[in-house]
């Protein structure tokens, strides 16, 4: 199951017409089910190009699922950046198909003694600036890499997507709340 938040954003609301319902239980949090679910949200240049902040809120007990995809990296000058999680942290994989051609994929583990598949709430962040790839646990710093890769100017497919990664099956299963790019 799809949400493309594109079919649904109105911009010039400003009022609760009533045309949606939900339970008010105070959990706000977006539910995957590990079989199917994601968010498909339309627009190239999600990520900007030099530097930027994602950031999440997940609860789950499942291993080796993927949290977030953008891009895909089949075309020279592309690339695809992911965020996976395996049962003691996370990791990101950046793929980087240079202009002059050849990939480029660097596989960053972010090492805990922190087990995130434990159905507690964790936050994870990870930034870039520069080359500089940095990873957050629950506020603490686990892991700076200096990237080779070429450069993140731009993807070569339209979209992004939370709760799994492109062309994968692997649909993350648990709770993301308060997800943030910048």
């Amino acid at each position: 199951d799809s949400l493309a938040i594109y079919d649904t954003y109105d911009p010039l609301a400003n009022t609760n017409d009533g045309s949606c319902e939900y339970p008010d239980n105070g959990d706000y949090s977006l539910s995957f089910d590990g079989v199917d679910d994601y968010v498909n949200v339309i627009n190239n240049s999600f990520i900007p190009q030099s530097e930027f902040s994602i950031a999440m809120w997940i609860t789950t007990n499942a291993i080796d699922k993927q949290l977030f995809g953008n891009g895909n990296a089949t075309v020279p000058g592309s690339y695809r950046f992911l965020i996976d999680i395996d049962g003691q942290g996370f990791y990101t994989n950046m793929v980087t198909n240079h202009p002059d051609g050849g990939l480029i994929e660097e596989h960053v583990k972010a090492d805990s003694n922190v087990i995130i598949a434990d159905n507690i709430p964790h936050h994870i962040c990870v930034t870039y600036k520069e080359g500089l790839l940095k990873h957050y646990l629950d506020g603490i710093l686990l892991k700076e890499f200096v990237s080779a890769g070429y450069s993140l100017s731009s993807n070569d497919i339209p979209e992004n997507r939370l709760g799994v990664g492109i062309n994968t099956s692997r649909y993350y299963q648990g709770l993301i709340d308060d997800f943030r790019i910048w």
